[in-house]
């Protein structure tokens, strides 16, 4: 975004199409799976996300490398159910 705007002015936000992230939470997934081709993950890889919730990093775990056995877990059972 060039500025700022409140999240619910986001197209799709409101019926879950998008999802909002900070940069540094963006760097965690390619940072997981590998940057370069003789770094990565193989298929099948197991990855824990200990503190999924919401599910913005889990997403783009999957997203990055579909064929992950992923595990994603979180402290708050509420926010979890957000993950699914």
């Amino acid at each position: 975004l060039d500025r700022p705007v409140p999240v619910s002015a986001l197209p799709g936000f409101a019926e879950g199409l998008v999802s909002v992230q900070d940069a540094a939470a963006q760097l965690a997934a390619p940072l997981v799976v590998g940057l370069s081709p003789d770094r990565q993950l193989g298929p099948g890889a197991r990855v824990l996300d200990a503190c999924a919730a919401p599910g913005g990093k889990t997403a783009h775990l999957l997203e990055l490398q579909p064929g992950l056995q992923l595990t994603a877990l979180d402290a708050d059972a509420q926010r979890l159910t957000r993950v699914q």
